[in-house]
């Protein structure tokens, strides 16, 4: 679908990445964008007024834009009367940027086919910090792989296309244990350190892990960013424990000992923890304490 001017732009949720997102598709749209929540309806942000679904009845045509937190979110919005109405009713393009499990995601392909919806499945990685400034790095897939990417490079640094439907939401949920794995090894390892070397000593060792081999790459951001006293809420432990449980049904007989240390270690975590906790709480043992 080309965006042209006459064409509406949903964006549904006001989360920090959606917000972010928002910031940009202004620059460009700011006329033609429409916000959704269910919970703010009658609200405003960034100068935009917040509507509830039942705006979808207007009539032309649609760009569905949604960040679901999880499937029940993603099967809450999609499969809502007033978006399959929209769908069946208008030329409807749908964007699903939220990190959802394989399974969901499948069916999210086969009710966009049913509808004969125009759809991409694009999970986005780069954090809050990524939204604001308009540099996130998308995993898509499209029928058409030119589907929308005028678009969403307004938003996105880099976008990078899969060749079949689901493979974007695979990669992303191996990619997110993958880094849940990598964190984890700088709790076990960095806590031997601060409990095994004298204060002088491990600056000394802060020093080295931060600035020499390929591991300072994660050191030099982690570490500091745990000891921060500021949450990163963009970075919530709930999060991660929800998407590395979608990695486990995934992953099923393929996973070794590791994917399952690291999904308990972080359960664990996330019951030492308050609901607000960011992921600095599993760098430190003792459940979700930081030192």
């Amino acid at each position: 679908m080309d965006i042209s001017p006459d064409v509406g732009i949903y964006v549904v949720g006001v989360g920090v990445m959606s917000q972010g997102i928002l910031r940009h598709l202004g620059k460009r749209y700011s006329e033609q964008i429409h916000i959704i929540s269910r919970h703010l309806a009658g609200q405003s942000i960034s100068d935009y007024e917040i509507f509830d679904l039942t705006i979808l009845r207007q009539k032309g045509r649609k760009v569905i834009l949604a960040f679901s937190s999880n499937d029940e979110k993603s099967s809450e919005v999609w499969r809502s009367p007033e978006v399959i109405r929209a769908i069946s009713s208008d030329s409807t393009l749908c964007i699903e940027l939220g990190t959802v499990s394989a399974n969901r995601m499948k069916l999210w392909h086969e009710d966009m086919g049913e509808l004969g919806a125009e759809c991409v499945e694009a999970p986005v990685t780069g954090s809050r910090w990524g939204a604001e400034a308009g540099n996130l790095s998308v995993f898509r897939y499209s029928a058409d792989p030119s589907t929308a990417k005028e678009f969403m490079s307004t938003f996105s640094a880099a976008q990078y296309e899969f060749s079949t439907p689901c493979a974007p939401t695979k990669f992303k949920l191996v990619y997110n244990a993958w880094g849940a794995a990598i964190l984890a090894s700088v709790r076990e390892y960095w806590a031997q350190m601060r409990e095994l070397l004298s204060d002088n000593d491990i600056e000394t060792a802060r020093a080295v892990v931060e600035n020499s081999g390929w591991m300072s790459l994660v050191c030099k951001s982690q570490l500091r960013w745990a000891e921060e006293s500021k949450p990163h809420i963009d970075f919530l432990l709930r999060h991660m424990v929800k998407d590395l449980n979608y990695h486990q049904k995934l992953c099923g007989s393929l996973q070794q000992g590791l994917t399952n240390l690291v999904f308990s270690m972080y359960q664990d975590a996330l019951l030492c923890s308050e609901d607000s906790a960011d992921l600095a709480s599993i760098l430190f043992a003792g459940g979700g304490t930081r030192k």
